[in-house]
């Protein structure tokens, strides 16, 4: 994973859960379609910071979007992927 993207996902852990950056970041990565990279970014972030709701909003969206409808599932219902 690019060096930025883990240096955001540190920072995550320093926001407002309601932080507009997060979603930036979301809608950023889906607007250019890039699922597998978006995938690894919320997984790293839900890992590291699991109380962050967004992020796991986020890895549900791009689950969704890269149409791994089990796993997005898995995520909004809290079952662990």
């Amino acid at each position: 994973m690019c060096t930025p993207l883990l240096q955001w996902v540190d920072e995550a852990g320093k926001l407002d859960e309601d932080d507009q950056q997060i979603q930036g970041l979301i809608w950023e990565l889906l607007l250019h379609q890039t699922f597998a990279p978006a995938i690894e970014v919320f997984k790293a972030g839900t890992q590291r910071f699991p109380e962050l709701t967004p992020l796991h909003n986020g890895l549900g969206i791009v689950f969704y979007s890269a149409g791994q409808t089990d796993d997005a599932v898995g995520t909004f219902s809290g079952r662990p992927i």
